[in-house]
């Protein structure tokens, strides 16, 4: 099952989506577009799973597909 993660960039105001802990693959303004992206690539890659952190990288949600 590959993992997806929406986490917060530390150093500009930004939002990553990995793949299991890799390189990010890509960098987005926002934290929605990050998420309906991860979405997308999790669905299109089924099974999988996204999972989302907030600006304290706090797990916030879980997703599984």
């Amino acid at each position: 099952m590959k993992v997806y993660t929406v986490s917060p960039n530390a150093e500009t105001d930004g939002w990553f989506l990995k793949l299991e802990d890799t390189a990010p693959v890509e960098l987005y303004d926002t934290r929605t577009e990050a998420v309906e992206k991860g979405e997308e690539m999790a669905k299109e890659n089924r099974p999988a799973k996204l999972v989302i952190y907030d600006r304290q990288d706090n797990k916030e949600d879980e997703r599984s597909y």
